[in-house]
C-alpha cells in the first residue's frame, strides 16, 4: 500500500458524513476531505484498509477522487492541474 498521507482528524458532520483531515507528506500541509459516511463507518473502513484490504474494497461506495485524496492528499483539482502542466 502506497500512502503519502497521515490521518490527523476525523470529525462527524452529520449522521451520514464526516470531515477527514490528512497531513500531506508531499506538500507539508493538511487538507480536509468530506466523506459521505459517519465518522464511525469511516474509522472502521480506514482500519480495514490499513490492515491490508485494497482501498477500493475498503471504501467501495466512495468516489475514486476521495480515495485518491486519502492515499496522496491530492484533490481532483490538483490532479487536473498537474495533468494540464504535463501536456
Amino acid at each position: 500500500m502506497v500512502c503519502m498521507t497521515t490521518v490527523k482528524k476525523i470529525l462527524p458532520v452529520s449522521k451520514n458524513s464526516c470531515e477527514v483531515t490528512v497531513y500531506r507528506e508531499f506538500y507539508g500541509n493538511e487538507k480536509t476531505f468530506n466523506f459521505p459516511m459517519s465518522d464511525l463507518e469511516f474509522k472502521a473502513r480506514y482500519e480495514k484498509w490499513r490492515r491490508g484490504t485494497l482501498i477500493q474494497d475498503a471504501f467501495p461506495n466512495t468516489s475514486p477522487s476521495l480515495r485518491e485524496g486519502l492515499l496522496t492528499g491530492m484533490t481532483e483539482e490538483e490532479w487536473n492541474q498537474m495533468k494540464e502542466e504535463e501536456e
